[in-house]
């Protein structure tokens, strides 16, 4: 096995754990993923040694570069048109820093078929184009406020929706007068 294919094959562990550590970082006491971490480590210290690589030596741009390719190769694409996008919505966005897709919160909504998103536990906030964002990749458990809030939104859009159609029904009735 030559260097390039160690050296690959090493970025994909790397790439592995960044989206592991990343999945930690919402729910760190996950033990499914605290194993997971330990055991890409593992594997990432072994291939080096077996194969006479330095860790090092794979920067973390081509770690990066494998995590990307990762992502796009699993089908993480929404059924739904760039509209279904809302302001509050849960998406991972690419990073421009290290072109690694974080997850987000989408913060506002542009014409442009833009919008700005703020990285989840970071202030950092960037304009991404609505057509690259994906479902986010590790979803957390929503808390109590956004469950409530979820369902107080949907019981104003059902109480909208029944009091224009008695409007639309009363108007009828009016006109038929």
């Amino acid at each position: 096995m030559g260097d390039s294919n160690a050296a690959t094959n090493i970025a994909t562990y790397k790439a592995q754990l960044i989206q592991v550590e990343a999945a930690l970082q919402l729910d760190p006491d996950n033990d499914d993923l605290l194993k997971l971490q330990q055991d890409l480590k593992e594997v990432i210290d072994l291939t080096s040694d077996l194969l006479g690589v330095s860790v090092d030596s794979v920067d973390l741009e081509a770690a990066a570069k494998v995590h990307s390719t990762l992502l796009l190769d699993t089908d993480l694409s929404i059924d739904e048109d760039d509209d279904s996008w809302t302001v509050g919505d849960h998406c991972s966005a690419m990073y421009s820093q290290n072109a690694i897709y974080h997850n987000a919160t989408i913060k506002r909504i542009h014409g442009d078929g833009t919008c700005t998103v703020q990285y989840d536990g970071y202030d950092t906030l960037e304009r991404k184009e609505l057509s690259t964002l994906k479902p986010q990749i590790y979803r957390r458990k929503p808390t109590e406020t956004e469950i409530e809030a979820k369902k107080l939104k949907k019981a104003e859009v059902e109480f909208c929706v029944k009091r224009r159609s008695r409007k639309v029904r009363n108007g009828d009735k009016n006109n038929k007068s």
